[in-house]
């Protein structure tokens, strides 16, 4: 009796797993995912001008610009885009400020009273479009006094923000889990310290350790940019990783 129960089980188990993963693509079933999966990329036709230039340029790409100079680059928002969409871009610790027809829509990293430091860290920004702002001219303006990324043009892309951020954490998926699963480690850690009361013993490697491991998965997620779906401490999630 008991090696039959064994092979029902399985049995049971394959019908289930062939049901899930094989009966969808016999039978036109109706999309019931909550993830928007369209990202549309927003990287070509943008211009850079300058005295007596202007020139078309694929992002992302480095922009020869001065030290004291801001990069500023401008492009038609496409007409064809759905409603609710958001313009996209990851900061490599730089300002940014963002101008549709001539209208200031975004600013974050310039007024200095408000973080510590020359530069934010890498973030991501969004921009909501609106219905009437289709067609018309948007203007972006990234400055950063560290040389590896200053006048550096990021990719940008436009989608909903959760096809966005599901565009970026399936993209360095392994890399995200890596982080998250390093970070939770740390937390265990930690509990693991207390739960076997080393503290009483005064023996503190363990968690020294966990503390360590801990810090050490949040710069990596904050490395990946997927801090800003875990927390809306500014300070925590641009700082993480020069901390």
């Amino acid at each position: 009796m008991q090696r039959i129960n064994k092979v029902g089980f399985f049995v049971v188990s394959a019908i289930i797993l062939f049901s899930i993963f094989f009966v969808p693509s016999f039978i036109d079933m109706p999309d019931l995912y909550l993830v928007d999966k369209n990202v549309i990329s927003f990287t070509e036709g943008w211009t850079w001008s300058g005295d007596g230039y202007k020139s078309t340029y694929s992002l992302p790409y480095y922009f020869d610009v001065s030290k004291t100079e801001q990069l500023v680059i401008k492009n038609t928002i496409p007409k064809n885009i759905p409603d609710g969409a958001n313009i996209a871009l990851k900061s490599y610790m730089q300002s940014v400020v963002v101008n549709i027809d001539g209208e200031k829509v975004y600013e974050m990293g310039t007024d200095r009273d408000t973080f510590l430091g020359k530069d934010l860290g890498k973030f991501w920004v969004f921009i909501k479009l609106e219905p009437e702002q289709k067609g018309k001219e948007i203007e972006i303006s990234l400055f950063s006094h560290r040389e590896a990324v200053h006048g550096y043009g990021p990719e940008i892309l436009i989608s909903c923000k959760d096809a966005l951020f599901a565009h970026n954490f399936f993209n360095t998926i392994w890399w995200n889990s890596l982080a998250l699963s390093i970070a939770v480690s740390g937390i265990l850690a930690v509990v693991a310290f207390f739960i076997a009361g080393m503290h009483k013993e005064k023996k503190y490697g363990l968690f020294y350790l966990g503390v360590h491991v801990f810090i050490m998965g949040n710069w990596f997620l904050g490395e990946l940019g997927m801090l800003q779906l875990l927390s809306k401490n500014t300070y925590y999630v641009t700082r993480i990783s020069p901390l």
